[in-house]
């Protein structure tokens, strides 16, 4: 049951938890944020173009700008952006973490991940396993990448700085995420959804979803997962 409607800006793409706030991330090249114990806006920050994904880490807010080919680091404090980080030409930030100590950005065009140092802003390119790099999820010194176009997933070790493993999943896999130790991954062409053992590194099981599986989360012990063409919300019960 709908208990509440707010106004973002426009198009609201993605939104987390942190700092005691909601931030959303709309494409409208600026970042909300809310009290989530009163809906309230408590800010909203421009950003760069078509703003994508954020992660927090280090007291900061880090949001991707996949059309501004930059990250930006966004203070909880002001609530302004404190650092602007460019990418190389044709580069598309995408999927954001934080593992390793450094801040891990997809490319959405590119076969590779970047290392975001944040003490010096340095870039390190680590090769993906794939295509299509484009989404980030983390646990501990594990990045997993979705590689879109590859229609396959990497584990990456962020310590060693190197890809360990890719495993095969769907077609066009979108905004995976780690929960209870595993990775669930939405296959957003094939209309799947992947469960990858989060230690082995392989795929469990492959379950049938709705039309277009494009996000997915985790609370109370369930996967929870956004169907975007069939404007439905699936909750899964693992094992």
């Amino acid at each position: 049951m709908v208990t509440k409607s707010v106004p973002t800006d426009r198009a609201p793409c993605e939104l987390k938890y942190a700092a005691g706030s909601l931030w959303v991330v709309t494409q409208s090249s600026r970042l909300d944020r809310f009290d989530p114990a009163t809906a309230r806006r408590i800010a909203s920050i421009p950003t760069g173009r078509v703003s994508y994904d954020l992660t927090y880490a280090l007291g900061a807010i880090w949001v991707t700008n996949r059309n501004g080919g930059t990250v930006q680091r966004v203070s909880v404090r002001t609530n302004k952006v404190v650092r602007t980080v460019r990418f190389p030409p044709a580069v598309a930030p995408a999927g954001i973490g934080y593992a390793g100590g450094a801040i891990w950005v997809g490319d959405d065009h590119g076969s590779s991940v970047f290392r975001l140092d944040p003490r010096t802003y340095r870039l390190t390119r680590v090769r993906s396993g794939g295509l299509g790099a484009s989404w980030i999820a983390v646990n501990g010194n594990d990045v997993w990448v979705s590689n879109t176009i590859a229609g396959s997933v990497t584990r990456i070790d962020a310590v060693r700085r190197r890809a360990v493993a890719t495993v095969k999943v769907g077609l066009n896999p979108v905004n995976l995420d780690v929960i209870g130790g595993d990775v669930w991954v939405p296959n957003d062409l094939g209309d799947t959804i992947s469960h990858i053992d989060g230690r082995s590194g392989k795929v469990l099981e492959t379950i049938q979803s709705g039309d277009n599986p494009a996000v997915v989360a985790g609370a109370g012990g369930d996967v929870w997962a956004t169907m975007f063409d069939a404007g439905e919300v699936w909750r899964i019960h693992p094992g």
